[in-house]
């Protein structure tokens, strides 16, 4: 049960980081080719770039065989 909650929550960090970042950056190219730039609009697609940077990094941390929570003791 909780190896197969890990998984899942393994998979949601894997596909919302590249969601995340795939957003970001077509923010900034919607910007850039319009040519409006407005400080609010950038600041949203850094932030989105960066979250989706952050789940990345806990996925790979934790496909790495990082801290893991929730899994079970060997008996």
């Amino acid at each position: 049960m909780y190896r197969k909650k890990s998984e899942m929550r393994s998979k949601f960090r894997l596909y919302f980081g590249v969601l995340f970042i795939v957003f970001g950056l077509f923010g900034f190219l919607k910007m850039f080719f319009s040519h409006r730039f407005l400080d609010f609009g950038i600041l949203l697609d850094i932030l989105s770039i960066l979250v989706g940077v952050l789940f990345l990094v806990k996925y790979f941390n934790e496909s790495k065989g990082g801290f893991k929570k929730n899994t079970p003791l060997k008996e």
